[in-house]
């Protein structure tokens, strides 16, 4: 037959069984047959399963989905050559149980969360992927991901990766996640030109140049790293959501360039001035609490503004430039020397203050 041989199931692992009459609406008494199981093209493994034989029966299986697994064999995989998707959660693979995986004909989306992989080398005969997920492991050496020129979007957030030179050749990439690694440069991404969404938060990075490459970038988090400068983004226009937060920026007046930006985030830097945003930027939030600045004048009348955040910026003194925002909500001015907000509280905006 198409499906493989019809035969009687005996399941090895109750749980499984369990899982499998459930999702058929079969009852325990009635003897199910291989054929039974190639109606089932998405599955979850019970986490209480010990044993993931039977699987190997759900031979139009696309999408698997194991997590906290108390099995460390998947040879299993071997058998389920329909699957596209495979996700796998706080269970630990082995370098043997990589090499079948990748060795998967059809699979598309791979997520290997707190795996316990260390080393990556058998992913790179995964040449279909186009979606990749290795978060919270220990990798720290990702050149064997080189070879996978279809991907679009990468997670390696929390491990140990040092440099990105292998995502060189990833140019259909449109989504990446490098945060939480031991990065000190972007250098090596500025020709992935696709990325739309960055995020690079809590590394040592000081070099970021060739981001102003990334010309189609809507998103980009650099949270928590060592950025002096970050004028290079000026050429990022498309950008709508920016985050520089705890960085040891003193001058951004380049990203008044930035005209489609609606959330942006600089706090907990050096800066002393705000950038001249023209006043019908998309500015909707803005946030420089914790930083140097000692007035407000630059957001005067911009026509989007609906939240304003400068708590800890000792020398301002005045919110008054605040009152031509026509679309104003709330504006944050603790840690200040603010005094009279009146002429934002009449008109319904909250201000939340206390003169230092």
């Amino acid at each position: 037959t198409i499906g493989g041989v019809i035969q009687e199931m005996n399941f090895s692992d109750a749980a499984i069984e369990t899982a499998i009459r459930t999702m058929l609406n079969v009852s325990s008494e009635k003897q199910l047959y291989t054929n039974d199981l190639w109606s089932i093209k998405s599955f979850e493994i019970p986490s209480d399963a010990k044993n993931y034989s039977d699987l190997k029966h759900m031979n139009f299986l696309e999408q698997l989905t194991i997590t906290e697994g108390k099995s460390d064999d998947f040879s299993f995989l071997a058998a389920l050559a329909n699957i596209n998707e495979l996700i796998i959660c706080d269970t630990p693979v082995s370098q043997d149980s990589l090499q079948t995986i990748a060795g998967l004909p059809l699979l598309k989306k791979l997520t290997l969360k707190n795996c316990g992989i260390s080393n990556v080398v058998p992913l790179s005969k995964a040449t279909g992927l186009v979606y990749l997920d290795i978060n919270n492991n220990t990798v720290n050496n990702i050149d064997a991901l080189a070879s996978l020129g279809d991907l679009q979007e990468l997670n390696l957030q929390y491990n140990a990766v040092v440099n990105l030179s292998a995502l060189t050749p990833l140019t259909k990439l449109t989504k990446l996640d490098v945060s939480y690694n031991a990065l000190t440069s972007l250098a090596s991404i500025g020709n992935l030109t696709s990325l739309t969404w960055l995020n690079a938060d809590v590394n040592n990075i000081t070099d970021i140049g060739s981001l102003g490459n990334l010309t189609s970038l809507t998103y980009l988090s650099l949270q928590s790293n060592k950025i002096t400068n970050a004028s290079t983004l000026a050429a990022c226009k498309t950008i709508t959501e920016l985050n520089l937060s705890s960085n040891a920026l003193t001058d951004i007046s380049k990203l008044s360039s930035l005209t489609n930006l609606m959330y942006f985030d600089f706090s907990y830097n050096q800066v002393k001035q705000l950038p001249s945003f023209p006043k019908d930027c998309s500015l909707v939030s803005i946030n420089g609490s914790h930083n140097s600045i000692s007035s407000l004048d630059s957001l005067s009348g911009l026509l989007n503004l609906n939240h304003v955040y400068m708590d800890y910026n000792a020398n301002i003194s005045s919110v008054k430039a605040l009152e031509k925002c026509p679309v104003l909500v709330q504006v944050n001015v603790y840690g200040t020397k603010v005094k009279k907000v009146t002429m934002l509280t009449d008109r319904g905006i909250i201000v939340n203050y206390k003169p230092v």
